[in-house]
């Protein structure tokens, strides 16, 4: 069920269906929390951390924490990195 929604939350993301994103990518997403799945979302869609904060009515410390999770999750240091991840497939 979880990888059926995230099949369904990626397949929506273009650049990333175009590229058809390695397993690994994937497992890592499946393993994430709704929230953090929002964050990620809204990171790689290039909104600021203040966006998303008012956004998902959450203050910037704990978007910043969703961030920090992100980070050691997908093994990066910073969001470039993470964009690069799933951009290029690393």
């Amino acid at each position: 069920q979880e990888m059926a929604i995230v099949e369904l939350a990626l397949g929506h993301v273009d650049w990333l269906h175009q590229r058809q994103a390695d397993d690994a990518v994937n497992e890592s997403v499946v393993q994430l929390s709704p929230r953090q799945r929002q964050v990620l979302m809204m990171l790689l869609a290039g909104q600021s951390l203040k966006e998303i904060a008012r956004q998902l009515d959450l203050s910037d410390h704990t978007v910043g924490d969703y961030v920090k999770q992100l980070h050691k999750l997908f093994d990066v240091a910073s969001r470039a990195e993470l964009q690069a991840r799933f951009f290029l497939d690393l």
